[in-house]
C-alpha cells in the first residue's frame, strides 16, 4: 500500500505489516542506527530553544556529577560541549509551551516529532515546568495503544474514513503492548488508520 508518503508491504494472507518504506529507508521497521554514527543530533523544544546534542560517548567518557543525571562533558566529539553539564533538566519547559519538540537527524534525513494539540490534561497548570525529551533521543511522551483501534479504508482526506460509506474497512484492536493483525483483507488500495 502506498499514500505518497510511506509505503507498506504487508505479509499474505495474515495481513501483517512486515515493511514500512519512507524516502530513502527501505524498510523502517529494520532500520538500526549504527553506533558509530551520530543519530538523531539535534533537538528542537521551541523556536528559540534548538541546538546541536553531545552523543552517547560524550555522557560516557564524562564526568558524573551530584546527581546521576548530570554529567560534566570532558572530552567530547565536538569541542563545542567540552565543559558543559549535560542533563535531562535543560530540555524541560512550561506545559503552555510544550506544543511540539523533537529530534533530527541529517544522515538519513528523518525526524520524530511529538505534537500536542492542547495542555488541559496535563497535571499541575500551564505554567508547570515538565521535561520534554530525556537525556539522548528518548520521548517522554509514551501514548500506549492498548486496546486501540486500528484500521484500513479507502485514501482520502485526513479522518474521510468516517463518512467513507462506499468500499471497504477493515479494523482490528491492538494487543496490551500495541501489536494488531488485520486479517482477510481484500486485495486493494487502503491508507492505515490509527
Amino acid at each position: 500500500m502506498d499514500n505518497g508518503f510511506v509505503n507498506l508491504t504487508l505479509l499474505s494472507p495474515s495481513g501483517m505489516i512486515v515493511g514500512i518504506q519512507y524516502k530513502e529507508i527501505k524498510n523502517i521497521l529494520e532500520y538500526r542506527f549504527k553506533e558509530s554514527r551520530r543519530r538523531f543530533h539535534y533537538m528542537v523544544i521551541s523556536d528559540d530553544r534548538q541546538r546541536m546534542m553531545p552523543i552517547d560517548h560524550d555522557r560516557i567518557t564524562g564526568r558524573a556529577l551530584e546527581y546521576k543525571e548530570a554529567i560534566l562533558l570532558t572530552n567530547p566529539h565536538s569541542p563545542t560541549f567540552k565543559h558543559e553539564v549535560d542533563d535531562k533538566y535543560q530540555y524541560s519547559c512550561n506545559n503552555k509551551d510544550n506544543l511540539v519538540h523533537g529530534w533530527i537527524s541529517t544522515n538519513p534525513r528523518i525526524g520524530f516529532w511529538i505534537i500536542t494539540p492542547s495542555y488541559e490534561f496535563r497535571a499541575g497548570g500551564p505554567i508547570k515546568p515538565d521535561l520534554t525529551s530525556h537525556v539522548g533521543p528518548t520521548s517522554l511522551a509514551l501514548m500506549p495503544a492498548k486496546s486501540a483501534y486500528v484500521g484500513l479504508a479507502a485514501p482520502g482526506n485526513l479522518g474521510s474514513w468516517q463518512e467513507e460509506t462506499k468500499g471497504y474497512q477493515f479494523w482490528t484492536q491492538t494487543d496490551e503492548m500495541g501489536y494488531f493483525t488485520i486479517r482477510n483483507v481484500r486485495a486493494s488500495t487502503y491508507n492505515l488508520n490509527a
